[in-house]
């Protein structure tokens, strides 16, 4: 989900003459432009995720022309791939790939001007999204989300409420980064966010998925840095959850600092933040593979810093 300013794109409709010549553009040849780079395996390319890092977890299909990441969950064919990359509508993602005058030279540039281009480019589009938030207050879509999943807590200031505009529904925002503590128990939104997790919801609170099912994306640059749902305290205990709303149904439980990470794959990163003092830690993991093995390897991470470690489920 990602809000673009329509007047800058110029005329509102594309023909299906012009989407069938974006669609022309060979995924690879938009991997290649960019200079993302990856190794082929077979029929693949693989290799870290522009969007949210990790190793292995990002494939381009040269044959089916199409991508996945299995960490952020995005896929889709090239033109999708464009709106996964810049954060961009359908529209311009077409507008881009049929060389309107914004489409880059032909010429890639090198790989790490232009990986420092994109985690510009992405980091801007998180922080605009972020600047665009209201409070998430009783009867919004996210208050109403939230109560559905049976948490009726404070709400911290590192989530926030997005209003539906234009074809794209409201959304449940969380800022990634380190959040500051204003007083005991009560934290501010990180003073610089570059990265963002959304979820799509309906008036009465509800999940809507996009075409391709999906209700949940993240955007910039998200991988080490948590999602503060509540500060550490005296306990010298902390959760570290995969999503949003486990976490805060555990600090509704127990009270203590709450780290969401956002995404399994995501986890491992958060090792190397957690406070020196910080005596237990417990993760919550999604009971299937991905879940099973991001856990232990965070535990073991946090475990090695001599850290206790509580691995729930395991």
């Amino acid at each position: 989900m990602t809000f673009t300013n329509s007047s800058r794109l110029g005329r509102s409709t594309i023909t299906p003459a012009e989407i069938e010549h974006a669609r022309a553009v060979r995924i690879e040849d938009e991997i290649a432009c960019r200079g993302i780079t990856l190794r082929r395996v077979g029929a693949e390319l693989i290799g870290p995720c522009p969007v949210c890092g990790g190793n292995n977890r990002f494939g381009v299909n040269v044959r089916k022309q199409v991508f996945n990441c299995r960490g952020c969950t995005g896929k889709g064919d090239v033109i999708a791939l464009v709106r996964f990359l810049d954060g961009c509508t359908f529209r311009h993602a077409v507008t881009k790939l049929i060389g309107n005058g914004q489409r880059r030279q032909a010429t890639p540039k090198a790989p790490e001007q232009s990986v420092a281009q994109d985690d510009k480019t992405r980091a801007a589009t998180a922080a605009w999204l972020w600047s665009q938030r209201k409070p998430i207050t009783e009867g919004t879509p996210p208050s109403l989300y939230l109560s559905r999943r049976g948490y009726t807590g404070p709400i911290p200031e590192t989530l926030g409420y997005l209003p539906s505009r234009g074809s794209y529904p409201a959304a449940m925002i969380g800022a990634f980064g380190i959040a500051v503590e204003l007083q005991p128990g009560i934290i501010s939104a990180p003073p610089q966010v570059i990265g963002v997790h959304l979820t799509r919801l309906t008036a009465h609170g509800d999940k809507a998925p996009n075409a391709e099912g999906e209700a949940k994306f993240m955007h910039g640059l998200c991988k080490g840095a948590p999602i503060v749902l509540s500060p550490p305290n005296d306990f010298l205990r902390m959760t570290v959850t995969e999503g949003i709303e486990d976490g805060l149904t555990v600090y509704q439980t127990t009270g203590v600092g709450v780290w969401a990470a956002g995404s399994a794959t995501l986890m491992p990163a958060l090792a190397a933040l957690i406070p020196d003092y910080i005596e237990i830690v417990t993760i919550c993991a999604h009971d299937d593979n991905t879940g099973r093995k991001n856990a232990i390897v965070l535990a073991r991470a946090i475990k090695a810093r001599g850290i206790e470690v509580l691995v729930q489920g395991l």
